[in-house]
C-alpha cells in the first residue's frame, strides 16, 4: 500500500463524520437517480399500458381495405406485425330488417385477438378455427325465438348475406352463403368492434380467420412498425391512420411532446439530486489549507521572498511548520526575535555576492554578514545554507577559503 492509499485511510478514519456524511451522499444520490428513472420509465410503461388496454396495440391501421390491398401492406417492409379482421357479411335473423337482430360476421386473425382489447367474453372462450363461433349476448334471445341453439357447444348453420347495405359493402344481388360452427363463447351486449369504422349498429358473430375463410366484403389491419419512428411514414405509405394516442408515449414528434416533458421533468429531478449531492460532498471535504497541512509531515517555507511581513497574520498559523528562509532580502533581526525560543528552524541563506561576484573574497566583510545572521538569530535553532551562487571565478582556494 502506497503512502496515499495509507494518508488516504488515515484521513477516512480520523474523520469519521466527514466519511459517513459523505457515503449516505452518495448512497442517497445513486438511490434517488435510481428512484427517478424508474418511475419515469414507470409513468411512461403505465401509459402505454392503458391506451393498449383502451384501443389496442397497434401502431397504424388501415380500414375497408380489398384483398389485393391487404396482401400489399401485409409484405410492407416496414410492418413487423398485423392485427386483421376482416368483414364476411351480416345475418339477417328477421328477413331484411337491421339493428342489434342482425349479426355481422367477422373473421379475426390470431394477432388480433391477442392484442386487440375489444373483444371480451361472457363465458366461454375464443375461437381458434374456422368453424368456431363466439355469439353477441343480444343475438341470443333472437336466435331462441327463432329455434337456433344457444348453448356452449352447440353447432349451428348461419345464411350469411355478402352485403352489408347500411355500410355499402357487397353487392346486394350477389348469392348468400351459409357458415357452420360451433358456439365456443358468448360476448357482452356492449362489445364493439372500435376502432372500427362500422357505423351502424350490429351486434356481432366472431370466427377464426384461417385458410378455410370465405372471401371478404373488406378487411381491416391494424398494423405494428418495426420501430414506432417508423409508423408515421408508413401512415402515409399506405394511406391510413397513425395510432398517435399511443405512439406519443413512444417519443414520436409528430404525436407530442408527452415523453420529452416527462424526460425533462426526470432530467430535471436528477439535476437537482447531483448539485445536492455534489454540494453536500463539497463541504464535507472543504478544509483550510491549515487543516489541509495536518494530513501531511513537517512544512519548509519560503525561498527568496522575504517572510517578516507576512509572518504573523499568514505563515506563523502553519501548525506544521518546522522550518523558513530567511532570505538576503528579510529582515533578519525581526525574525529572529518570531523564532527565539520557538522549535522552527531560522533558515539563513547568506548573500551569494560574496563568493560569487567579487573575484577576490572580501573575508572581513563576509565575518561581518555572518556575525549579523549569528547575532539575530540568537537563541533560535539555526540553519545556514549558501545558494544561488553561479561562478567562483575558477578559483577554488576562494571556495576552500570561505
Amino acid at each position: 500500500m502506497n503512502i496515499m492509499n495509507r494518508l488516504t485511510w488515515k484521513s477516512m478514519v480520523k474523520n469519521r463524520t466527514r466519511t459517513i456524511v459523505t457515503a449516505i451522499g452518495i448512497a442517497l444520490a445513486a438511490a434517488l437517480f435510481c428512484a427517478v428513472t424508474t418511475m419515469g420509465a414507470s409513468i411512461l410503461a403505465y401509459f402505454i399500458d392503458l391506451q393498449v388496454a383502451i384501443a389496442g396495440d397497434y401502431h397504424v391501421s388501415a380500414t375497408k381495405l380489398s384483398e389485393e390491398e391487404t396482401e400489399v401492406i401485409r409484405t410492407h417492409e416496414d410492418v413487423e406485425s398485423v392485427a386483421e379482421v376482416q368483414t364476411l357479411g351480416v345475418v339477417n335473423f328477421y328477413g331484411q330488417e337491421m339493428g342489434f337482430n342482425s349479426g355481422l360476421v367477422k373473421a379475426c386473425n390470431a394477432r388480433y385477438y391477442k392484442s386487440m382489447p375489444q373483444i371480451s367474453l361472457l363465458e366461454g372462450r375464443l375461437p381458434h378455427n374456422s368453424s368456431e363461433l363466439v355469439i353477441g349476448e343480444y343475438l341470443l334471445h333472437t336466435m331462441e325465438a327463432k329455434g337456433y341453439p344457444t348453448e356452449i357447444g352447440s353447432e349451428i348453420t348461419l345464411t350469411v348475406t355478402p352485403a352489408v347495405e347500411g355500410l355499402g359493402l357487397g353487392d346486394p344481388s350477389a348469392p348468400i352463403f351459409t357458415i357452420t360452427g360451433t358456439i365456443v363463447g358468448i360476448s357482452p351486449l356492449n362489445d364493439n368492434m372500435a376502432p372500427s369504422p362500422d357505423k351502424a349498429e350490429y351486434s356481432y358473430i366472431y370466427t377464426f380467420l384461417d385458410d378455410n375463410t370465405p372471401s371478404p366484403l373488406c378487411c381491416d389491419l391494424y398494423l405494428k412498425a418495426a420501430s414506432p419512428y417508423q409508423a408515421v411514414d408508413l401512415a402515409a405509405a399506405i394511406k391510413g391512420d397513425a395510432n398517435y394516442a399511443l405512439l406519443q408515449y413512444y417519443g414520436v414528434a409528430e404525436a407530442g411532446n408527452v415523453t420529452f416533458v416527462i424526460t425533462a421533468i426526470m432530467a430535471a429531478i436528477i439535476a437537482i439530486v447531483m448539485v445536492g449531492t455534489v454540494g453536500l460532498i463539497s463541504n464535507a471535504f472543504s478544509v483550510s489549507v491549515a487543516q489541509r497541512t495536518q494530513q501531511f509531515g513537517l512544512l519548509s517555507y519560503g525561498c527568496c521572498e522575504p517572510v517578516d511581513p507576512i509572518w504573523d497574520n499568514c505563515i506563523s498559523k502553519f501548525e506544521n511548520l518546522r522550518k523558513v528562509s530567511i532570505s538576503p532580502w528579510c529582515n533578519e533581526e525581526v525574525m529572529g526575535e518570531k523564532l527565539q525560543g520557538s522549535k522552527v528552524i531560522y533558515h539563513r541563506k547568506p548573500s551569494p555576492n560574496f563568493l560569487g561576484v567579487n573575484a577576490v573574497l572580501d573575508e572581513e566583510a563576509f565575518r561581518a554578514h555572518i556575525r549579523k545572521s549569528l547575532h539575530a538569530a540568537k537563541g533560535c535553532k539555526m540553519e545556514i545554507t549558501q545558494r544561488d551562487v553561479y561562478t567562483i571565478h575558477n578559483d577554488l582556494a576562494k571556495a576552500r577559503r570561505y
